[in-house]
């Protein structure tokens, strides 16, 4: 399918199960809310082309991309891309509710606002192996204005800036934060 200008294979439908293995091997399953593929023509983190979620409105200008860190290893693993969605708030939603053993929060590292062009952007001339909350576009978005910074884990997320009139949004999950993290994603 196409939405804003990229090409996505989809892979599972809203609705649809997704199965797998974890890294200890244990078998997981999870129904899928929302639209889940990748986005042709990338190269994620994982050596594989990007994830995407495609929400309710594939219409919408905004892309959020949550950083996720490997519970495991407590390093960066990859970015996770959802287009078709207004706020923050439904991007964490949709991200959280991807995971059976309900450790999404956990797994945010940050969630980023921007807009279609930034992150083609970012996909063009930024380093899509590393956590997009810390690309030059990132900080360059988060100096264009006002912006809400808030913990991306278990407590929440600000308001997007749509609903605000503001910039931007860049949520961190404060534990991190706090605990400091290398250019790499590695927790301190």
């Amino acid at each position: 399918i196409k939405v804003q200008d990229f090409d996505i294979a989809l892979e599972t439908v809203k609705g649809g199960t997704r199965t797998g293995k974890d890294a200890d091997g244990k078998d997981w399953s999870v129904t899928m809310p929302a639209d889940y593929g990748r986005i042709k023509g990338t190269v994620g983190a994982d050596g594989d082309q990007m994830d995407a979620y495609i929400g309710p409105d594939p219409s919408s200008d905004r892309v959020f991309i949550v950083d996720q860190l490997d519970l495991k290893t407590k390093r960066f693993d990859e970015s996770k891309v959802f287009l078709g969605t207004k706020s923050a708030e439904e991007a964490q939603s949709l991200y959280d509710a991807a995971f059976s053993d309900k450790k999404g929060p956990q797994r945010r590292m940050a969630i980023t606002e921007v807009s279609v062009d930034e992150f083609k952007k970012w996909l063009n001339d930024g380093d899509t192996k590393r956590p997009f909350s810390r690309s030059a576009i990132a900080k360059a978005v988060r100096q264009d204005g006002p912006r809400a910074i808030k913990d991306a884990g278990a407590s929440g997320v600000a308001a997007s800036r749509n609903e605000r009139g503001e910039g931007p949004v860049t949520q961190q999950n404060s534990a991190l934060e706090k605990e400091g993290t290398e250019q790499d994603g590695t927790i301190q």
